[in-house]
């Protein structure tokens, strides 16, 4: 064969020839390395795939604490709010009976405010009644 013929076998024979080496040292070493990649690769999606369940957990924990803070947020509203009206009926409640006292706190006050009993219980206990029914 000429020299041209081998130049126009080895770009077709290379591939073939340099996929494995031909001792069997070479090839024990390129098995080895193979392994060693595949066992990497493998290790590496198992910690990407723990990676993301651990942070689908965490966010699945700070959706569901958000929710409960959210949730907790409202019922604390809804205490205050009743509170508040507690506040509000004590303080109409206190400005009722300040209204019915027999005796004025200033010094120019008439001596007795004449009211009948009957109309101060009727005013005080739609006041308690109504703050007890919230």
């Amino acid at each position: 064969m000429s020299s041209m013929d081998w130049k126009a076998i080895i770009p077709v024979l290379l591939p073939f020839l340099s996929q494995r080496p031909a001792n069997r040292e070479d090839q024990e070493k390129l098995r080895k390395m193979e392994r060693n990649t595949n066992d990497i690769r493998y290790n590496q999606r198992r910690l990407n795939r723990n990676i993301t369940e651990k942070i689908d957990t965490l966010v699945e924990q700070v959706n569901k604490g958000c929710q409960q803070c959210k949730h907790h947020l409202r019922i604390r509203a809804a205490q205050k709010h009743k509170l508040d009206r507690v506040y509000e009926w004590n303080r109409a409640l206190k400005k009722q009976l300040a209204c019915f006292s027999i005796e004025q706190p200033y010094k120019n006050r008439p001596k007795k405010i004449s009211v009948s009993s009957h109309d101060f219980l009727r005013n005080a206990s739609w006041l308690v009644a109504s703050s007890c029914v919230a």
